[in-house]
């Protein structure tokens, strides 16, 4: 039979296809939630008095069409991919929260705001769960831990030669001034990404054995240390902490059923503390 010379595309080509765009856009999507679209923004204190600031309830109209791009990419993309089955990334229980959010606008004082903000949500964490379906595990965390590592050479580099990757003595609250914050525009920002990134690389570091990765996990430490956010650095070890016993009680049901008794002691008791002694821990906050 003659060849005719007309190549058939492979049923896998758009697979393939449909999994870089669906990549791509996921690289986006970090790339938005974790650097945003005005990285080393200026804190202007005569703004901040007012009590506004650069995410107001009005919303940024170029940071909402991004975030809505980016969906719509990764959903089409999904769809592609996986067709209608794509829908299981999303299990009922988590639809039920994201309905319950946008049903809250009904009784909200200012319900445009609400259906605003529960808007974004419902598209950043549909835009999660696609991506992370259609990608695998593997890969997803894979681009996370990229992601949070540029990030954070970013936060360091800029030290030294961007002004406003510092607080300054314009603060309103002078207790902030000198704190670190990088590209964010507030060190508890920048805290919680460095906690966040600190979690990220100690789980690299210990499963690969990479040197790079305690690299990072120290400067992500060494960093987090600058922004001097007190949260972020009492609840890391607190996460750590869970995070062991998740990885020890998981091996048998056993184990599962007293790490789980356990905790649920814990909870009581700390419960049962926070209620009795709760004047002196209003008067600390």
């Amino acid at each position: 039979m003659v060849d005719s010379g007309i190549a058939l595309a492979s049923p896998r080509s758009g697979q393939d296809t449909a999994s870089r765009v669906l990549e791509g856009a996921f690289l986006l999507l970090l790339l938005l939630v974790f650097i945003g679209l005005s990285p080393f923004a200026t804190r202007d204190p005569n703004v901040l008095a007012a009590g506004e600031t650069l995410t107001a309830g009005e919303g940024d109209l170029i940071r909402q069409v991004a975030y809505l791009a980016v969906f719509l990419a990764i959903a089409a993309s999904a769809m592609q991919k996986s067709g209608w089955r794509a829908i299981d990334a999303v299990p009922i229980s988590l639809a039920a929260l994201l309905l319950w959010c946008a049903l809250t606008a009904l009784w909200a004082q200012a319900p445009g705001i609400t259906i605003r903000r529960a808007g974004l949500e419902v598209v950043v964490v549909l835009s999660v769960m696609l991506s992370v379906h259609g990608l695998g595990a593997e890969r997803s965390f894979r681009l996370l831990r990229n992601v949070l590592a540029l990030v954070l050479v970013i936060n360091w580099l800029s030290i030294p030669f961007i002004r406003n990757a510092i607080h300054q003595a314009n603060e309103i609250d002078p207790g902030i001034v000198g704190d670190w914050r990088g590209l964010y525009f507030h060190k508890n920002i920048a805290g919680a990404v460095c906690a966040l990134s600190a979690i990220v690389f100690l789980y690299h570091a210990l499963r690969n054995r990479s040197w790079v990765d305690w690299v990072l996990l120290l400067g992500a430490l060494g960093f987090l240390v600058m922004t001097r956010s007190k949260s972020s650095m009492g609840l890391l070890p607190l996460a750590l902490g869970m995070g062991a016993i998740y990885r020890l009680a998981m091996r048998n049901a056993r184990d599962r059923a007293i790490a789980g008794v356990a905790l649920l002691l814990i909870v009581l008791l700390g419960a049962v503390a926070m209620l009795a002694n709760a004047q002196a821990i209003m008067r600390v906050l």
